[in-house]
């Protein structure tokens, strides 16, 4: 798959030491493709309208398009272990445009105190690009829900839009009494910087625990 980018400014950049002249383009090969992908200056100025992404015929302006040909529709997955595995997760390893990429999984824990009734959670991805698998609630209490979205960077790096919502995974999901946990059977992709939102309608005060379960991608 074609990926160029075009420098959008008025003057000439430099993105991944590839130096840009105004409205020029410059097509990425597969072998610095990863470089590419996790450059927050790439990804910021995407979100702004600096940097155009084309798809070899027309340039794609719409910004979740953009970052999507150049995050994921160019991903292809293959095992690279000799015998065959129940899921691309157990190799530890894939290949994305002839790069070999790397899984790491990154559990994260966070508190919070909450109210009766409605609360805000908010966790922000502190990795370049991860794979959310689920989640886990402690604590909870019989009757309590909660909903779950994804929004973007506080400087609004992917949409243009601070805290923009890009999807929402939770619709007044009921939390079992004590302990809870969400398993998706397939991975979301979430990108630094990027915030998962909890909106959780609680039936007392009270504190919980949530554990975020994360595999990092990296070469």
């Amino acid at each position: 798959m074609i990926i160029k980018v075009k420098n959008n400014k008025e003057s000439v950049d430099t993105w991944c030491g590839m130096m840009i002249e105004p409205a020029a383009y410059y097509e990425i090969e597969a072998f610095e493709l990863n470089r590419w992908q996790t450059n927050s200056k790439v990804l910021s100025d995407i979100g702004s309208g600096s940097l155009i992404v084309n798809n070899g015929s027309v340039d794609i302006t719409d910004v979740a398009a953009a970052i999507k040909h150049l995050l994921d529709n160019s991903v292809k997955t293959v095992q690279v272990e000799s015998q065959p595995l129940p899921s691309p997760f157990a190799a530890k390893t894939m290949l994305v445009n002839g790069v070999t990429k790397k899984f790491y999984k990154r559990e994260h824990g966070i508190q919070a105190q909450l109210n009766q009734g409605s609360n805000t959670i908010l966790f922000t991805i502190p990795y370049p690009w991860v794979k959310i698998i689920g989640l886990e609630l402690l604590f909870g209490e019989k009757l309590d829900t909660v909903d779950l979205m994804i929004l973007d960077s506080t400087s609004g790096t992917y949409s243009g839009v601070a805290n923009y919502q890009l999807n929402q995974f939770g619709f007044n999901v009921n939390v079992a009494e004590g302990e809870y946990e969400e398993q998706n059977a397939y991975d979301a992709d979430l990108y630094q910087g990027m915030q998962i939102k909890i909106v959780y309608n609680s039936q007392s005060a009270k504190t919980i625990g949530i554990n975020f379960n994360l595999t990092e991608v990296k070469t």
